[in-house]
C-alpha cells in the first residue's frame, strides 16, 4: 500500500512539472513571431491588458497583441529559466542569445518588459 502512494506522489510531481513547463512557455509563443521577424528591433509590453509596442524600421507601432499578467510572468519566467538568472527584487535584466530583456515587477501597474534585439556590427576601430 505504501508503494501505491509513492507512485501517486511521483505521478503528481511529474504532472505538476509538465504543467509548469506549459505555463512558462505559453506567453513566449504569443510573441515568438515578433522575435523571429528581423525587421522588428524592440518589443515593449507596457503592462497587462495593453497593446504591445514594436520598433520596426525605426518606427514605433502599436500592434493588436495583448498579454495578461500570467502571460507576461510566463515570458519573464522563460527568460529566467533559460538564462539561469533568478527573478528577485523589482528589476530583472537578462541576455539570451541576441535578445536583451529588461523587466520591472510592479505591484501598481503590473509586470512590464522590453525585449531588445542586438546584432553584431563590424567595428570601425578593428
Amino acid at each position: 500500500e505504501i508503494r501505491n502512494n509513492e507512485l501517486k506522489i511521483n505521478k503528481n510531481i511529474k504532472e505538476s512539472e509538465e504543467n509548469q513547463k506549459l505555463t512558462t512557455e505559453y506567453g513566449i509563443d504569443k510573441i515568438n513571431p515578433l522575435i523571429k521577424d528581423p525587421s522588428i528591433t524592440k518589443i515593449e509590453c507596457i503592462g497587462p491588458e495593453k497593446y504591445l509596442l514594436i520598433n520596426k524600421n525605426s518606427e514605433i507601432n502599436s500592434i493588436k497583441i495583448i498579454l495578461d499578467k500570467d502571460e507576461i510572468n510566463s515570458i519573464l519566467n522563460y527568460f529566467s529559466n533559460e538564462t539561469k538568472i533568478p527573478r528577485t527584487g523589482g528589476v530583472f535584466k537578462a541576455i539570451l542569445g541576441n535578445l536583451i530583456i529588461t523587466a520591472i515587477n510592479s505591484e501598481f501597474g503590473g509586470p512590464r518588459f522590453i525585449i531588445t534585439k542586438i546584432y553584431s556590427k563590424d567595428s570601425e576601430f578593428l
